[in-house]
């Protein structure tokens, strides 16, 4: 079994450094997942995100876990806080 720190994963927005992938302008792998990542920053909550691009609610919390994933980040607040510093 692999030894890793309790904290590793929970990287977000403090001295927890970030995966490289975190650090690229480009994490995502789909156009859906940019979509939603604009819009968090935009301040929507998942149902109206869900109304907005016609998917479901559970649809957008699987898109909004895997984004959190790619960034390193806890909440939606760290994906709005990385879709404005990469002025997406």
């Amino acid at each position: 079994m692999r030894w890793s720190h309790p904290r590793s994963r929970y990287a977000c927005c403090g001295d927890w450094p970030r995966s490289a992938r975190s650090r690229s302008s480009r994490p995502f792998h789909s156009e859906r997942e940019r979509q939603i990542a604009e819009i968090i920053a935009k301040g929507r909550t998942n149902q109206e995100i869900a109304a907005e691009l016609f998917i479901s609610l559970s649809t957008v919390k699987t898109h909004l876990a895997s984004i959190q994933h790619k960034l390193g980040v806890r909440n939606r607040v760290g994906i709005a806080a990385w879709a404005w510093e990469s002025k997406l």
